[in-house]
């Protein structure tokens, strides 16, 4: 109980001071037994008729209520630890001991001369020591104070003290038989004399002194008031019990051994009802604490909840933060990917286009001298139409990276469609059926239009084979809201207002692992020979450079769709009308005076052939000093056509630009095999001039070269815009 937070001195009654009300308790108890006393002592010698049962009925009971409270005490002292605990504890258990012992020895009880031997006298000397040692204990007790029993362990606190008593007990019993006729004669018959009566009065005066001493305590707790009511009790016994009377049996010797029982049984009742109090509390303190541990829980399960709630919004967190690492990672790796195929596309650009250039321009001249033998003539139309297909997939491998040059322009969709879908029945064939759904007030949208039309067209030949036995093919277009959310799920994708050309079919669909890389290069599910890969890449990269964006849906025999998303135009745009196939005419020619600059011999000479074919007047140089030296001659030149990057420290932009400062009307064309033109032309800001692709063949070159010179050029934005240029195209399919 101590351990419980309560202080001794507030719960146990050998330390509790005592109230008033117990006070006047303990006094009602002293009255009451003298009154009894007064009572029943003028009768104290009238005779009785002997019970046998009453000696061991009485001696038992008062053996274990004695023992119980001796029990109770030693309790007490493993919380208190006090000595004079400890001597009250040992006091009642000697009692209860030898009222055992007595109980034995007493004559006709159990035997004639009692069970335990001796002789006449024993049972006289136990019951003098019976009476005698409680008081002298309890003398004991009141000089002990409050002082420590001396002992620190449980063990040795209680145990001393018990073994110390049965040492007495037994060394009274032996005394009392085994020394029983070297002892006074106390007791003739049933009747005492003066021995024993002399015996008694000590008993008796050792009760008085204890009584007024436990009475005078300046500081009595509850239990030194109810010793003090004992001691009383037990000087009403002694001279009822054994100086009134003349023999046993008698009034006296009957009332004096109720007046014991009762006697000692007011310490035992006191100690009772504080162990039902302690219980009361231990029972209200371990209902508080089953409260609050109710509580705890309640609070701990509430704290778990919130906990638990707290971590799954954190692992949803994280797991929302892995996945968007996961798809920063991927966007990434896909970068870096289209990062090494552009580096690696541009770095071999320049030169493939060179080597091009030179085959179709030489090709070309064959041609022209073969006009009269028609079988030579197709071998060389063989090998240039195999040149030009070397020119698309290499463009198509460009417009993958991201690096083809494109000429975009307002355009709308819906008036071209028609066209497209005219040449698309021509193409995919009649076990196809086509159907066109047009969105209402389709946004116009920049870009290039020739991409379009050859996304449209890829498209619908991937379409066309995925349904080898005929099928449905639906191209629609629509006008398409793409909110943050679409944008944070697709990579590369920026919310805004977007025209969607959605291409359906009903053919055999795509697994999920053949659609993450439908997009990349040369990879195909097609049988060998029957596609490069490079149709989906070519449309991706077209989207992606257009700022817009390709989706695909697909599921195995269900079919796929298709989605091309194209940012719309700006507000204000007008959207150029659909014209239809230039007709044929002949090769323009001229003879106005060029300056040709090119670094590469080989190119520098099949182009030189091309002008002077064309019957221009023309100049060459092998880069941007030495045209600029020959600039500086004095001679007059109508149109400077350069190569875009060449040795000797100076581009293509940067020769325009000196050229332009000494000849402001000089006419300018650029030709290049690269992928996007330099950042060096951001030194000439707001320059405007065209671009011709490498490779190209002679009648490309001769209507660039009227458009130019000519002037019938219409301002618009090209790939070099990106280096800072902003370049002109001229009508035409240039």
């Amino acid at each position: 109980m101590l351990e419980t937070g309560m202080a001794a001195d507030r719960i146990l009654v050998s330390v509790v001071p005592s109230d008033r009300g117990q006070r006047r308790l303990a006094t009602a108890a002293l009255f009451v037994s003298f009154a009894l006393f007064c009572l029943i002592a003028p009768y104290a010698r009238t005779p009785l008729p002997k019970v046998d049962a009453f000696i061991p009925a009485y001696e038992a009971a008062l053996a274990i209520n004695d023992l119980v409270t001796a029990v109770l005490l030693f309790a007490q002292l493993r919380l208190a630890n006090l000595r004079r605990l400890q001597i009250l504890a040992s006091a009642y258990l000697f009692t209860a001991l030898i009222v055992v012992v007595h109980m034995c020895s007493f004559p006709g009880v159990f035997a004639p001369g009692g069970i335990i031997g001796g002789g006449t006298q024993t049972t006289a000397y136990l019951f003098a020591c019976w009476h005698g040692v409680f008081p002298l204990l309890l003398l004991a007790y009141l000089r002990a104070g409050d002082r420590a029993s001396g002992f620190s362990g449980v063990r040795q606190t209680i145990v001393v003290p018990v073994i110390c008593t049965l040492i007495a007990v037994a060394a009274i019993l032996l005394v009392t038989t085994a020394g029983h006729d070297f002892l006074p004669v106390v007791i003739v018959g049933n009747q005492p004399n003066r021995v024993l009566m002399t015996f008694v009065a000590g008993d008796w005066l050792a009760c008085l002194v204890a009584c007024i001493g436990l009475w005078r305590q300046r500081t009595r707790s509850l239990l030194d008031l109810w010793l003090s009511v004992v001691m009383f009790v037990w000087l009403c016994e002694i001279p009822l019990s054994s100086l009134m009377n003349i023999a046993r049996y008698e009034l006296g010797f009957y009332a004096g051994r109720v007046f014991g029982l009762c006697g000692a049984s007011f310490v035992l009742i006191i100690l009772l009802l504080e162990t039902f109090e302690l219980h009361s509390r231990l029972a209200a303190y371990v209902e508080a604490e089953q409260a609050a541990a109710r509580r705890r829980h309640d609070n701990l399960a509430r704290q778990n909840v919130v906990l638990e709630a707290d971590v799954a919004e954190r692992t949803r967190q994280l797991e929302a933060e892995i996945a968007e690492r996961e798809r920063a990672q991927e966007q990434l790796r896909e970068s870096q990917k289209l990062e090494a195929i552009g580096q690696l596309s541009g770095g071999i650009a320049h030169d493939f286009n060179n080597l091009l250039t030179i085959i179709v321009s030489n090709l070309d001249f064959l041609a022209d001298t073969l006009t009269d033998d028609p079988e030579r003539r197709e071998f060389v139309d063989a090998a240039l139409r195999s040149s030009l297909r070397g020119a698309e997939l290499t463009r198509r491998l460009l417009a993958f990276a991201r690096r083809q040059t494109l000429e975009p322009k307002v355009v709308d969709i819906n008036s071209r469609l028609p066209d497209m879908i005219t040449v698309l029945k021509r193409t995919l064939g009649g076990h196809i059926r086509i159907t066109a759904t047009l969105g209402d007030d389709l946004w116009p949208v920049f870009a290039d239009v020739s991409q379009i039309e050859d996304a449209l067209l890829n498209l619908s030949i991937n379409a066309r084979d995925a349904m080898p036995n005929g099928g449905d093919l639906i191209v629609e277009t629509a006008n398409a809201q793409l909110d943050e959310v679409y944008a944070a799920n697709n990579k590369d994708v920026r919310p805004g207002d977007y025209v969607m050309l959605s291409v359906h079919d009903t053919g055999t669909g795509m697994p999920p692992e053949v659609i993450a890389r439908a997009t990349e290069p040369f990879f195909t599910t097609k049988e060998q020979g029957k596609g490069t890969g490079l149709g989906l890449s070519m449309i991706y990269g077209f989207a992606k450079q257009s700022g817009g964006h390709l989706k695909i849906y697909s599921e195995v025999g269900f079919g796929t769709t298709m989605r091309l998303y194209l940012p719309r135009a700006k507000d204000g745009a007008t959207a150029a009308a659909a014209s239809g196939d230039l007709p044929a005419e002949s090769i323009p020619r001229g003879r106005e005076s060029i300056l040709l600059v090119e670094d590469d011999d080989d190119v520098r000479a099949a182009v030189l052939r091309q002008l002077n074919d064309l019957g221009y007047r023309t100049r060459i140089a092998a880069n941007g000093p030495a045209a600029l030296a020959v600039l500086d001659s004095g001679e007059q030149f109508d149109l400077l056509f350069s190569d875009v990057v060449m040795p000797g420290g100076m581009t293509g932009f940067q020769l325009a630009a000196e050229a332009r400062q000494r000849y402001p009307g000089l006419k300018v064309l650029f030709a290049t095999g690269y992928a996007k033109a330099p950042t060096t032309a951001e030194n000439q800001p707001g320059m405007t001039v065209p671009v011709l692709r490498k490779p190209y063949r002679k009648q490309d070159l001769a209507r660039k070269l009227r458009e130019v010179l000519d002037g019938a050029v219409a301002a618009e934005e090209t790939a070099c815009s990106a280096a800072g240029l902003r370049l002109r195209r001229v009508p035409g399919r240039g």
